[in-house]
């Protein structure tokens, strides 16, 4: 295994942030997607190849630089690759696993160029979705629920058996993140809509009464799937998820 992907994670993040002047982001990048695709068999590399995108994704200053680079390689973000026709449930698992946590990092990286919002600080999360159109919003909230979704059900759902692996315990808390931010614009989407609801024409009003609806089940079963994956996780999240209620306001 090459030194790129011995180093601690903060010192590939700040390579990425170009903070390192022996090497510089797009060699740090290509030398580490390199071995990434030299060691697709060992799903504990992929895994932890996966964490430092993940990782460079969730930070401000290299979110929009590592998936540009990560857009370019899209095709080539594979989960690991178990052996051909091994029937072995361990094996399987780890599979499954890396197939929906590479979905979900495409899927991030499709969102974070497209709207540009994940990275923001809340407050500015909300000045950007309130100059944004009605349509719009709906997409980004559609676009949203569909990452917090791939979480909940494909990840969550496999957390009693995350929890047996350090890396997995790891890529649960990463995702905890996220869910904590993704979840906080899709309030943003629903409430501003809500306030322009005088605005609304007839169609636009029918949409946002499927997404209150749409929101209310986001909020429970990001409730359930959190719950369940904090309880038996067993460790301290970074900060705390706050759920909000819309069903008051659905009379349109």
């Amino acid at each position: 295994m090459s030194s790129v992907t011995l180093v601690p994670t903060v010192d590939l993040i700040n390579c990425f942030k170009n903070r390192v002047a022996e090497i510089r982001r797009k060699e740090a990048f290509s030398k580490l997607f390199k071995k990434f695709l030299e060691e697709l068999g060992s799903w504990v590399h992929t895994s932890k190849v996966y964490t430092i995108f993940h990782v460079a994704l969730q930070d401000q200053t290299t979110a929009r630089p590592i998936a540009l680079e990560l857009k370019e390689r899209e095709n080539h973000l594979y989960p690991y690759s178990k052996n051909p026709g091994s029937r072995d449930y361990i094996e399987t698992r780890h599979y499954e696993l890396s197939k929906a946590y590479s979905l979900y990092i495409k899927k991030m990286v499709a969102f974070i160029l497209e709207f540009k919002l994940i990275d923001q600080a809340p407050k500015k999360q909300l000045e950007m979705i309130k100059t944004t159109s009605p349509e719009d919003i709906i997409c980004i909230y559609n676009n949203t629920k569909e990452l917090i979704s791939i979480i909940t059900t494909k990840l969550y759902a496999n957390t009693l058996f995350c929890c047996k692996y350090r890396i997995y315990r790891n890529i649960l808390k990463l995702l905890y993140i996220d869910i904590v931010r993704l979840y906080r614009i899709c309030y943003f989407c629903v409430s501003e809509n809500l306030n322009n609801i005088k605005k609304l024409d007839v169609e636009q009003a029918k949409a946002l009464h499927s997404m209150c609806q749409s929101f209310i089940e986001v909020t429970g079963e990001t409730q359930k799937q959190v719950g369940g994956m904090a309880s038996q996780l067993k460790e301290s999240l970074p900060v705390v998820i706050n759920y909000f209620k819309v069903a008051a306001k659905l009379k349109m």
